[in-house]
């Protein structure tokens, strides 16, 4: 009976709060504008200015905003929720502290930091062509003494495989160290001086780039992991704060390393393991209804 309450009044908590944005926004005159482009934040906001000048009489509000997005690229999606939030009536100083502590999404410019060891820039969850650069923006712009930029596979492009090469030429001006891993590791054609000065490896598995990264690291340095979510990269930032055991190049799962939670299970075994732990959980279940 205590569980029909709770969700009853979950439920009706829930139609409150849609109940009260729908009557903040009813009440609003605000026009909403999207303009893309990461990279023209100023002509944006003067050509926002310039529209809206001749529209109607506008009132404007500056909320200075800090937040924990390692890219200036993050700046689109936060003004958007930032700006939401406002018109749902939720009080600035609220919109700024929430706004502040907001980590990034797993495998998406997600940073891990490990203690006496490197620090990792996760970005495996996808590496479209088209948006590739901004990852490589992200570590040029960084300040740190060393810079390793660790490339799987990249998508959503047609034609040539010679997209590996144009990024791998921008990689390398970035980076002290540019590592290809994957089934498309041979195509950056680094030449062979790169090769052989230590510039550029190709290592054919995420296991490989594990170990060496673990023989090679500098406290401190920063590294971009950056793919598609086929290699999961993200093993080799775990690795630094668990005991990773599940190497497989390619274990055919959509679903993040974390997300999966299996990580530290070897491959082979994961089947069993998930058998296991169901059946454990149906005993538990088992165990509470008879009162024990």
């Amino acid at each position: 009976m205590n569980a029909k309450l709770r969700k009853i009044r979950e439920t009706l908590g829930q139609w409150l709060k849609v109940y009260r944005a729908k009557r903040a926004r009813a009440k609003s005159k605000a026009t909403f504008i999207g303009i893309t482009g990461s990279s023209a934040k100023s002509t944006t906001a003067s050509l926002l200015g310039h529209i809206l000048a001749g529209y109607r009489p506008t009132y404007t509000q500056v909320l200075a905003l800090k937040t924990l997005f390692p890219g200036e690229h993050f700046w689109l999606p936060t003004a958007a929720a930032v700006a939401t939030a406002l018109e749902l009536g939720v009080p600035p100083q609220i919109v700024a502290a929430r706004a502040a502590t907001l980590q990034p999404l797993a495998n998406r410019s997600q940073v891990l930091v490990t203690e006496g060891g490197p620090h990792f820039l996760v970005d495996a969850a996808k590496a479209p062509w088209h948006s590739i650069n901004l990852a490589l923006d992200m570590m040029a712009k960084a300040t740190v003494a060393r810079k390793r930029i660790v490339l799987g596979q990249i998508s959503d492009y047609a034609g040539s495989t010679r997209k590996y090469h144009y990024a791998y030429k921008s990689a390398r001006e970035i980076a002290d160290q540019v590592i290809y891993t994957g089934d498309n590791a041979h195509r950056s054609k680094a030449d062979q001086a790169d090769r052989d000065s230590g510039r550029f490896l190709e290592l054919r598995t995420p296991k490989q780039v594990s170990d060496h990264i673990k023989a090679t690291a500098v406290e401190g340095e920063l590294i971009l992991l950056k793919s598609s979510p086929k290699l999961h990269l993200e093993r080799i930032a775990l690795a630094w704060t668990h005991d990773v055991k599940c190497w497989v190049p390619n274990c055919g799962k959509r679903e993040g390393c974390e997300g999966c939670g299996l990580f530290e299970v070897p491959f082979e075994e994961h089947r069993d393991y998930v058998r296991k732990r169901k059946r454990a959980k149906r005993r538990r279940r088992f165990l509470r209804l008879i009162g024990r």
